[in-house]
C-alpha cells in the first residue's frame, strides 16, 4: 500500500554524537520513527559509511517495516546526488527530508501533512520553523525561518530542509536537488528558489524540528563558501537548467528481468524472486521471454534490462540494439559455463564474451565467479535470495531433531549430482563403522543411486521430484526431522567454486545443520561451528555428521544461527534494495555513453541543430572534460564538429581545447574559440577530413581550460542524438553537429 508521505534521508559515517547527544544518527532515526503520524515510509540511503552507521540502519530496517535501506558501496561525495536517488525510489505524493544531525519533534510529519493537504493545499511547498543549536558555542536560536519572499530567499537561505513538505509533482517540475558540486553544501537553497520561482510557498506556525548547527565535520563546516563561489552560483541560478530528475519522479523506473532459453527452477531464483521483491519497492519490474516479440517490445520500454544465462545470436543483436538506443543492460549468469574448456559448458563461449561486452554491468551469485570474468566490467555481486512465500514453506516454526540414537541424515542432491555417488557411499561406510551401539541411522536421499546397505544405516532412496515441483519437493523436505543434512562437491574442480550457496539457504530456512565441502561461496557465508560445518573427506563428513546428530544443544545452536542469517541477509525484499542501489550506482558512473542514431536514416537523423532549448548541462570546471562516445557510426568523412557552449561571465580568454578519437585512436586535437560571447556561444573544430568506417567508435572530448568559464551543453529541441557525460558521470541529450559527406 502506498504510503502518504516519503521521508528521505542519507546519512555517512554518523554512527557518533557530540556534546549535545550521544549518537546523532540514532536520535534522527528515533525522532522520524516516534512521530504522531504513522503513515509514512523512511527512504534511508547509506553513502558508503565505513564507521558501523549501516549496521545501525539495519538494525531499524529489521525492527520497523517503514524503514527501506538503500546501501551505496562508494561514497558520492554529493548530498544531492543521494537525495536524488532517494526520491527517485520514494513512493508517496508528499515528501519530506533531513540530514542525519537533524531531530524531527513528534508532530512534525502531522503537522506539514496537515496543512498542505487542507489549509495551504494550492501551495507546492509547506515550511515550519526550527530550533537551532549552535554545536560550537551552545547558542541556540529558536523559531528559525523567515517569512516567505522570492527576492528573499535568492539572498540567503532562511530554511532547514527537514521543515519542509513538497509535492511530488513539483519535484516532478523543478528536477530534484542541483548536483553540481558547486552547489554541494547548499544544494536545497538553491532547490527552495526553482520552486519559488513556478509556485506557491507557504509558512506554518509550528516548530517542526532541532538542527544541530556548525559541527565539526559536517559540510557548512568543511565546505566553505566563498563569495566568488555564490557569485557563481547565483549565476547559474539565472540560467535554465537540465536537472536530473526532471519530470521523472512522477514514472516508475521500468525493469526488464529477460531471458530466452530457461528452466522455471532457475528463472524462480534468478529472476521471479527478485522480479517480485522490486515490484514491493515501487519498481515497475516483469520477466519476459526475449525471444518473443512481446519480450522483445517489454525490452524496448524498460529503463533497464537484465539478460539471464542466454546465448543466441539472434538475441545478440538485439542486445546490442538496446544499448544503442540508451537503455542499460546487465548480463546475468550463475555457473562456471563461459569459461574455455570447462567440462560442463554446452553454449558457445565467443557468444558469451559477445554478451559481457556488450553489458554495461555482469551480475553474478558468487564473487569468485566475478573475479573469473576477465571483461573489463563493472561486476555485482547479488546473492541468491528467498521470498517469504517460500521461506515459510520451508520453515519448522521451531528447531526439531530425530529421536535420541535415531537420526536422519539427508541429502538433497538431484539426480544430477549422480557422479558423487562413490563418495557418498565411502561417507556411509564411514559413518556405519562409526555408529555405537544401538545407533541407527536413516539416510535420505532423492532418486536412484544405488547406495548399497550397511548395517545400522537404512538408505531411504525418495522418488525423484524434479525441481520445477519445487513446492512438493520442499514439503518432502520437510516431512523429515532431519538432524543433519550432507553435501559433498568435488573442492578440486573450480566449477563447483563458482555455484551458488542455494543448499545453505534451502537448509537454513528449515532449521537444518549443514555439513557441505570446502568450497567457495560456502566458505564466504559459513562460520565453523556457529552456522554450519565444513568436511572434505568422507570419514570428516562422516565425523561431523555423528557430530551434530549426537550433541542436539550444538545442533539446535548452528541451526538457530543459520535460520537468523537466512531470514535477514538472504531476504528478498532486502536484497532488491540491495541490487537497486549497485545498478543505480553504476548507472550512474558508467564508462560508455552512447549516440542514439535512428537505424534506418542516420546521417539524416543528425539534421539542422540550429533551434534548440535553452537548457544547459553542465558546467565543467577548469580543467575538466565532457566526452561523447559515438558506436556504430556509418561510414563516412568528418571534417568539424560544431558544439553548443554556454558560458557564464562575459569574456573568455582562454576557450577550451578539443580531441577527437577514432577506435580510441587520436585523429585531431586543437583549439575551439567561442565565436561570440554574450550568453552563449558555438564552438567549431575544423581539420582535414578522416574517414569513419562502418561500425567504428568515435569519440569527442572538449577540455575546459579557463577557471572563468563553466562548459556546458545545450538541448535541441526535436533531436535525438544521443548522451553524454561529464567526468563519467552521465547527464542529459547533447547537440553535436557533423559536417560529413559519403565515402
Amino acid at each position: 500500500m502506498t504510503p502518504k508521505v516519503s521521508m528521505v534521508m542519507s546519512t555517512y559515517s554518523r554512527n557518533h554524537g557530540d556534546k549535545h547527544c550521544p549518537n546523532l544518527l540514532r536520535r534522527a532515526l528515533d525522532s522520524i520513527l516516534g512521530q504522531t503520524f504513522k503513515d509514512f515510509e523512511l527512504v534511508l540511503i547509506d553513502d558508503g559509511s565505513t564507521d558501523g552507521s549501516e549496521q545501525v540502519c539495519r538494525e531499524y530496517e529489521r525492527l520497523d517495516s517503514r524503514v527501506r535501506l538503500y546501501r551505496f558501496k562508494q561514497n558520492s561525495g554529493l548530498p544531492a546526488k543521494r537525495y536524488n536517488d532517494a526520491f527517485f525510489l520514494a513512493r508517496a505524493d508528499y515528501f519530506m527530508f533531513m540530514f542525519d544531525d537533524d531531530m524531527l519533534f513528534p508532530n512534525a510529519i502531522q503537522d506539514l501533512y496537515s496543512a498542505i493537504t487542507t489549509t495551504h493545499k494550492n501551495c507546492g511547498m509547506i515550511y515550519g520553523f526550527a530550533d537551532i543549536v549552535n554545536s560550537q558555542t551552545s547558542v541556540i536560536t529558536n523559531k528559525f525561518g523567515g517569512e516567505w519572499s522570492l527576492a528573499k530567499i535568492r539572498e540567503n537561505n532562511f530554511l532547514c530542509n527537514f521543515t519542509v513538505i513538497i509535492k511530488r509533482e513539483v519535484l516532478n517540475t523543478v528536477g530534484g536537488v542541483e548536483e553540481n558540486p558547486l552547489f554541494r553544501r547548499l544544494c536545497d537553497w538553491d532547490m527552495w528558489v526553482r520552486i519559488g520561482e513556478k509556485f506557491t510557498v507557504a509558512r506554518i506556525d509550528k516548530t517542526i524540528g532541532i538542527w544541530n548547527f556548525n559541527q565539526p565535520d559536517s559540510i557548512g563546516v568543511k565546505v566553505p563558501m566563498t563569495d566568488k563561489e555564490k557569485v557563481r552560483m547565483r549565476a547559474i541560478q539565472r540560467t535554465s537548467r537540465v536537472v536530473r530528475l526532471q519530470g521523472k519522479m512522477g514514472k516508475k523506473f521500468r525493469f526488464c528481468f529477460a531471458y530466452a532459453y530457461s528452466t522455471p527452477t532457475l528463472n524462480r531464483w534468478n529472476l521471479d524472486y527478485p522480479c517480485a521483491a522490486l515490484k514491493q519497492e515501487g519498481i515497475d519490474a516483469e520477466v519476459v521471454n526475449v525471444s518473443t516479440k512481446v519480450g522483445m517490445d517489454a525490452c524496448e520500454k524498460a529503463d533497464a534490462v537484465l539478460l539471464y544465462r542466454t546465448v543466441d545470436s539472434g538475441v545478440l543483436d538485439f542486445f546490442r540494439k538496446l544499448k544503442t538506443r540508451g537503455k542499460f543492460l546487465l548480463y546475468a549468469v550463475d555457473d562456471y559455463i563461459f569459461q574455455p574448456g570447462c567440462k560442463y559448458a554446452t553454449l558457445p563461449n565467443n557468444l558469451i564474451s559477445s554478451f559481457f561486452s556488450t553489458a554495461d554491468a555482469i551480475v553474478a551469485p558468487n564473487s569468485k565467479l566475478l573475479e573469473k570474468i576477465t571483461e573489463n566490467k563493472t561486476k555485482i555481486l547479488r546473492r541468491n535470495v528467498i521470498d517469504q512465500e517460500t521461506f515459510n514453506l520451508l520453515n519448522p516454526g521451531q528447531f526439531t531433531s530425530s529421536a535420541p540414537s535415531c537420526y536422519a541424515i539427508g541429502w538433497l542432491a538431484g539426480l544430477n549430482r549422480q557422479s558423487v555417488d562413490p563418495f557418498i557411499k565411502e561417507v556411509l561406510k564411514c559413518l556405519d563403522q562409526k555408529l555405537g551401539d544401538g545407533e541407527r541411522v536413516g539416510f535420505i536421499c532423492f532418486g536412484q543411486h544405488g547406495l548399497g546397505t550397511f548395517e545400522k544405516i537404512k538408505v531411504v532412496e525418495h522418488p525423484y521430484i524434479a525441481p520445477d515441483k519445487w513446492q512438493e519437493l520442499y514439503r518432502e523436505y520437510c516431512s523429515f526431522a532431519f538432524s543433519a543434512v550432507i553435501n559433498p562437491l568435488d573442492e578440486s574442480d573450480e566449477f563447483f567454486h563458482c555455484k551458488s550457496e542455494l543448499k545453505f539457504v534451502e537448509t537454513g530456512a528449515m532449521m537444518v545443520p549443514l555439513i557441505t565441502s570446502r568450497v567457495h561461496p560456502f566458505t564466504e557465508v559459513i562460520r565453523e561451528g556457529e552456522n554450519g560445518f565444513f568436511a572434505s573427506t568422507p570419514e570428516e563428513f562422516a565425523d561431523k555428521a555423528l557430530m551434530v546428530c549426537r550433541d542436539s544443544l550444538l545442533a539446535e545452536k548452528v541451526a538457530t544461527a543459520a535460520h537468523k542469517q537466512v531470514k535477514e541477509e538472504y531476504n528478498s525484499v532486502r536484497n532488491a534494495r540491495c541490487f537497486m542501489a549497485d545498478v543505480m550506482e553504476v548507472m550512474a558512473n558508467t564508462d560508455e555513453e552512447i549516440f542514439v542514431i535512428n537505424d534506418e536514416k542516420p546521417v539524416a537523423a543528425l539534421g539542422n541543430l540550429e533551434q534548440f532549448q535553452r537548457e544547459v548541462v553542465g558546467p565543467v570546471a577548469d580543467g575538466s572534460y565532457i566526452e561523447m562516445v559515438i558506436p556504430l557510426m556509418p561510414a563516412c568523412v568528418i571534417s568539424s564538429i560544431s558544439v553548443l557552449g554556454a558560458t557564464y561571465c562575459r569574456k573568455v580568454r582562454t576557450g577550451a581545447n578539443f580531441q577527437v578519437w577514432l577506435n580510441r585512436t587520436t585523429m585531431r586535437e586543437g583549439e575551439m574559440s567561442p565565436a561570440i560571447m554574450i550568453d552563449n556561444a558555438w564552438w567549431k573544430a575544423s581539420f582535414p577530413p578522416f574517414p569513419v568506417g562502418g561500425g567504428s567508435t568515435l569519440i569527442f572530448r572538449l577540455f575546459n581550460c579557463d577557471s572563468d568559464v563553466g562548459l556546458g551543453f545545450y538541448i535541441c529541441a526535436d533531436q535525438t542524438i544521443g548522451r553524454a557525460k561529464i567526468l563519467s558521470k552521465p547527464v542529459q541529450f547533447v547537440a553535436m553537429k557533423f559536417e560529413i559527406r559519403a565515402p
